[in-house]
């Protein structure tokens, strides 16, 4: 992953989606593999995709639990990733 940028607003006002796009469009040289935006009611957040290894290339780094509005991403290293895997 090339970066993360997000917005809560903890009042529970709507994010404007220019908030949204500007963030994205001031980090977008981090990220020249893809990129997504997902928003809910009082938050906004994204992922730009930095391909550095095999595997990134089909990575889908933000991720939603379906029973909630809840959404995930992190720019981390996972290491012995095949250990992980494993019980899949």
């Amino acid at each position: 992953m090339g970066g993360i940028f997000g917005i809560l607003n903890l009042d529970g006002q709507p994010v404007a989606r220019e908030h949204s796009e500007v963030m994205h469009a001031s980090v977008v040289c981090g990220g020249p593999d893809g990129s997504s935006i997902r928003r809910n009611e009082n938050a906004s957040g994204g992922h730009l995709l930095l391909c550095n290894t095999f595997e990134a290339r089909h990575e889908n780094l933000s991720h939603q639990h379906p029973a909630s509005e809840g959404v995930f991403t992190a720019n981390a290293r996972i290491d012995h990733r095949e250990e992980g895997m494993a019980d899949r």
